[in-house]
């Protein structure tokens, strides 16, 4: 069984929607993440970032446009 990190997963809300980086809180502090968009590399990504601590978390959708 492989985990969710290496799923695709979907942003919408229900019953059958699958668990996304914007769902879980930061691994590093315990609060909520938000979304956020960023400049990478010339292309504009949405990342989840921690506002008490910083960090930041890619979607696999992120991942795959760098």
């Amino acid at each position: 069984m492989g985990l969710l990190a290496d799923s695709t997963v979907s942003s919408d809300s229900g019953p059958n929607s699958m668990t996304t980086e914007f769902d879980l809180p930061c691994a590093d502090c315990g609060q909520e993440l938000v979304r956020r968009q960023i400049d990478r590399a010339g292309t504009t990504v949405t990342v989840a970032v921690c506002q008490n601590c910083g960090g930041r978390y890619y979607p696999e959708s992120a991942l795959e446009n760098s």
